[in-house]
């Protein structure tokens, strides 16, 4: 009964990230994209750290080392994913960041020296064709810059998932997920500082949807994340999150009122297909 209760919030914060990409859209109208992470990490770092101020206070070296591990490849996961939220729809940065739902036991895998049931690989094809469909101009396949820097960020949302199952079981999940925040602000801030300098918003709805980011977002649906993956499979959380290009889709199209082309729209349906695929009916077998 727990376990449910559990997943229930985490499909919470997975809606809260569909909405996410909606918000992180306005915002890039007045900020650059790393001046907005480093603002958008600082805020939920800081929000963070009081809420947890006591348990931060038993940090350690280990959790600080795993922190950084995760905390680079997170970094680079939301900057990609960023950049492809800049330059291409939410809707279809969303479905094409769901590809890591299908990266996932693929990776596990090869790391864990697993073998790989057909449903797996079934999943994969149907979300390769997916990603083509979705990419298609005209008659012709081109992956445009955004396109192709949300399938990096896919890729690196999906080994950020691996080392957080397997990190968090052996460090304190609080201060884990708590100094990844930090980590990714940092980065962030420090590549703003050099690419042009660091501003702050000036409209007021910047400064909403930086906040709804930074606390509800990413400050609550991390540390939710890392804490809660104690309790559920890495399987199992990529199959809530699957659920998060839909809210995308719905919130884009309801709010943003974001359009997509008939072969978008059967490139999503195939992605979607495959992540449900991999997730309900595959599962790993050990060699």
């Amino acid at each position: 009964m727990k376990n449910k209760l559990y997943e229930i919030i985490l499909l919470f914060f997975t809606a809260s990230w569909g909405l996410s990409f909606l918000l992180t859209k306005d915002v890039l109208r007045e900020l650059s994209i790393f001046n907005f992470l480093g603002l958008r990490f600082l805020l939920a770092f800081l929000c963070s750290g009081v809420i947890f101020f006591k348990s931060m206070k038993s940090l350690d070296m280990k959790t600080i080392k795993s922190s950084i591990l995760a905390g680079s490849v997170l970094f680079l996961s939301f900057a990609f994913q960023t950049i492809g939220v800049d330059y291409s729809s939410a809707s279809k940065v969303a479905f094409i960041t769901g590809l890591s739902v299908v990266l996932v036991p693929i990776f596990s895998s090869m790391i864990f020296k697993e073998k790989l049931s057909k449903s797996v690989w079934l999943g994969a094809i149907l979300a390769c064709m997916g990603l083509a469909m979705m990419t298609i101009e005209g008659m012709s396949f081109k992956l445009q810059l955004g396109d192709l820097a949300a399938l990096i960020g896919a890729v690196s949302f999906a080994i950020y998932m691996i080392l957080v199952e397997h990190h968090t079981k052996k460090v304190n999940s609080i201060n884990f997920a708590v100094l990844q925040l930090g980590i990714v602000a940092a980065m962030s801030l420090i590549i703003s500082a050099l690419s042009g300098g660091i501003e702050f918003p000036k409209e007021t709805s910047s400064w909403v949807g930086l906040s709804i980011l930074a606390i509800v977002c990413t400050s609550g649906a991390y540390i939710a994340q890392n804490i809660l993956q104690r309790y559920i499979s890495a399987s199992k959380t990529a199959l809530i999150y699957s659920t998060e290009p839909i809210f995308a889709g719905f919130f884009g199209v309801v709010i943003w009122h974001e359009t997509m082309s008939t072969m978008a729209i059967i490139g999503a349906v195939l992605i979607f297909s495959g992540m449900i695929c991999t997730e309900i009916m595959g599962e790993t077998v050990k060699n």
